[in-house]
């Protein structure tokens, strides 16, 4: 699998190391973005919450941009939805 934001560039194909976990885009080390989240868990009704160990979300640029703006999922016409455009120009 290659990086879908080299390949939609039109640079040379840079093998992905990663894949986003909101769109599924192919990403390398230059477009990937990696955040760390605490994970909790609540032991039952009334009882405090126990930290688990944090966990890592990779997402592309632009999911990774949606997400700082308060979306969870990535902004419709954003570059890794415009995979049917991309691949009918080849």
């Amino acid at each position: 699998m290659n990086c879908w934001d080299h390949e939609l560039g039109g640079q040379a194909s840079v093998r992905a190391v990663a894949v986003c976990m909101h769109c599924g885009a192919g990403v390398c080390l230059e477009h990937a973005s990696v955040r760390e989240t605490e994970r909790y868990r609540q032991n039952g009704v009334g009882s405090p919450s126990r930290l688990l160990p944090n966990s890592r979300e990779i997402s592309c640029a632009a999911c990774a941009e949606a997400s700082m703006n308060g979306s969870r999922t990535a902004v419709p016409g954003s570059r890794p939805h415009k995979i049917a455009a991309a691949t009918a120009a080849r």
